[in-house]
Order: C-alpha cells, then sequence, then structure tokens
C-alpha cells in the first residue's frame, strides 16, 4: 500500500487549482511519510478549504497508545469499519505530485515514482477525522493498473472533474475507488534513492 507520495508545491498553486481560498502561510512536509503533514482540501461552511493534517487517522480516545494511526483503506473495508467516515463531512481530497513504491530485493530497494506530466499536483480520495485535538486523513486505495505493477495497489486519483463529485455529492465512493483502467498518461521513474532514506516522522 502506498505509504510515501510527495506534495512539493506552493499555497497559491494549491488554492488556484482547488479553487479554494489561499490560507495564511502554513507547514508541510514535501515528503510525506505516514505521521508526517500533509495537505488536504475539504469542505467547511460551504466552502473549500485547505488545511494541514498529519497523516493517519487518529485512533479513537481510550485506544491502545502503541495503536499505529490506519493511513490507508479499502472502500469496502471502510464502509464495514466505519461507514460514517465516507460520508460528505469526512470526505477531503489529498494533495500530491507524485507517490512511490519500492523496488528491487529487499536490503537494497529504492524507489519508483508515479505521478502526471501534465498535472503539477493532483489528488487522492481521502477521508478525515477529529479525535481530541488530534486531526489525520487516510487515503482510499484502488487495484493497480498500469504503470504500477498488476496486482499491487495504488491512491485512488480523483480526476479534476470529479472534485465537486468526491466532495459534494452524497453518491458511492466506489465508483472512484474501483477503477483501474491502464492510466496511459501516467509516468513510472525509476530511481537509485534507498527505498527508507531520510524517513522520520
Amino acid at each position: 500500500m502506498p505509504t510515501l507520495y510527495n506534495c512539493r508545491t506552493s499555497l497559491g498553486e494549491v488554492a488556484e487549482h482547488f479553487g479554494c481560498e489561499r490560507p495564511r502561510p502554513t507547514d508541510w512536509s514535501p515528503e510525506l511519510w505516514p505521521g508526517r503533514t500533509g495537505l488536504v482540501i475539504r469542505n467547511e461552511d460551504g466552502q473549500r478549504i485547505i488545511e494541514t493534517m498529519t497523516w493517519g487517522l487518529p485512533p479513537p480516545l481510550g485506544s491502545d497508545p502503541d495503536q499505529k494511526p490506519v493511513t490507508s483503506y479499502w472502500h469496502r473495508v471502510l464502509w464495514k469499519k466505519d461507514k460514517n467516515l465516507l460520508g460528505l463531512p469526512h470526505r477531503c481530497l489529498i494533495v500530491m505530485d507524485g507517490f512511490a513504491f519500492p523496488d528491487g530485493p529487499t536490503g537494497g530497494r529504492t524507489r519508483t515514482w508515479y505521478g502526471f506530466e501534465d498535472r503539477p499536483i493532483f489528488a487522492w480520495a481521502g477521508v478525515w477525522d477529529r479525535v481530541g485535538r488530534r486531526t489525520g486523513y487516510a487515503g482510499l486505495l484502488a487495484s493497480a493498473s498500469e504503470p504500477v505493477s498488476p496486482g499491487n495497489v495504488m491512491p485512488a486519483i480523483v480526476e479534476p472533474d470529479e472534485y465537486s463529485v468526491w466532495l459534494d455529492e452524497d453518491l458511492s465512493a466506489h465508483n472512484i475507488a474501483l477503477r483501474s483502467a491502464p492510466r496511459v498518461d501516467m509516468y513510472r521513474e525509476q530511481t537509485e534513492r534507498p527505498w527508507g532514506a531520510d524517513r522520520t516522522p
């Protein structure tokens, strides 16, 4: 499942792309591992806003302190576990410019990146929640399609003309989350950078 993505952009670019008001300056991680701070788009009072949150849904109050936050969900699993999170108030768009998967043998894995040549930023279908003072998000998973290796999983990508569908329309998420057609518009870039380099919260 996806555990690394990039969000190397500016608030101005995000605001223009997603049709949001530009917020006050804020900090986020350009390289996202679980537990780092990313950018999401969500609705509040009928308007789209840009917000920083932690990648990983906050565990329920009173849960095991060692419980790891969930960073991604299959639609069918989330529907059975907590379908309220798929409701409109909890939907968000996760801002990214590329996501990575490991390649190579154990102990020598490197990063292979995927993204769109014609899209400096794009969106991953997500859900968010607030528990106490903590807010966090998780992305929905889709079956991988070329150029991502078949049999793998990948982020459920939301097309630009579907942003309003995901954020505003009360319908099932499966139409977006279950797509697996080959992505001829997506690039695949192998690198020599070690998979776990600089992996800290």
